[in-house]
């Protein structure tokens, strides 16, 4: 009896100890896990952090406003005076003057010989009915090789209209004795050159944008102006007043005597118109 007694008290006392065993060393933690406690009060604020490290650089900022107009500067010194300037082109033609008082009656006769040119040579007549006394082709001017004219370009003259035989001498790079010093301009073109003739005449002539009372037209309209020509793509300067004027418009110019040829190229007027004026009769 004693003995169940004293196994009755040691029981409850193990079982004690065991239990606080289990606590104290965590063996039991995973069955005697208990309910989760209230949320703790908010603790105390920490003390300030230290200086963080240099950030970034960052994107560039954006454009500024314009600025405040600045005052206006000094006026300038003058500048030094520029280079001369290239010559300029050619001028247009000046407008027709103001008619002038009629002249004196001029002295009876003139050129005892009167040229006329064209592309067809049997629509070429002398006034009043003449007779050609030669026949040739029409040389608008003769130059030596340096440039310079050997006559200045006026094809009423005697030197504008060369007979046959001469004119072949001149084709084909042949040079003709003691003729090699100069070359020859001719009106047309080599395939269909322009054809002259030289008539026997006394009567007065000159040319002029209008004939007056007492002079005729040679041509039943108007003819058309040369006033000037480029050779070798510079404008000529001649020592007088070239005024050639043709029945027929466009004749062009040609050489034939091969590498010797400069280009040369006429200046025509086509706003001004002119004619050949024959006196009608005696004063």
């Amino acid at each position: 009896m004693g003995v169940l007694r004293a196994v009755t008290c040691v029981i409850p006392l193990m079982i004690v100890i065991l239990c606080v065993y289990l606590i104290t060393s965590n063996l039991g933690s995973d069955f005697l896990k208990g309910d989760k406690g209230e949320k703790g009060t908010k603790g105390n604020k920490g003390y300030k952090g230290s200086k963080g490290n240099e950030g970034l650089k960052g994107n560039p900022g954006g454009k500024g406003d314009p600025g405040i107009k600045g005052e206006p500067g000094k006026k300038g010194s003058k500048g030094e005076p520029g280079e001369r300037g290239m010559p300029g082109s050619i001028g247009a033609p000046g407008g027709k003057g103001d008619k002038g008082d009629k002249g004196d009656c001029g002295a009876p006769g003139g050129e005892p010989f009167m040229i006329i040119h064209g592309r067809d040579s049997d629509k070429l007549e002398c006034i009043d009915g003449e007779t050609p006394t030669m026949k040739g082709y029409s040389r608008f001017v003769k130059k030596k090789d340096d440039g310079t004219n050997v006559n200045e370009p006026n094809l009423l003259k005697e030197a504008s209209c060369v007979d046959k035989e001469t004119w072949k001498k001149h084709q084909n790079n042949i040079c003709p004795t003691g003729d090699c010093q100069y070359v020859n301009y001719w009106l047309g073109s080599k395939y269909k050159p322009f054809k002259c003739i030289k008539c026997p005449t006394t009567t007065p002539y000159h040319v002029s944008t209008n004939c007056d009372s007492k002079y005729k037209p040679l041509w039943k309209s108007h003819g058309y102006r040369i006033y000037n020509f480029k050779f070798d793509g510079e404008t000529t300067t001649t020592t007088t007043s070239i005024d050639v004027c043709l029945e027929e418009q466009d004749p062009g110019v040609y050489c034939g005597q091969g590498a010797r040829c400069k280009k040369i190229e006429l200046l025509e007027d086509t706003e001004s118109k002119c004619q050949v004026c024959v006196r009608k009769e005696k004063c």
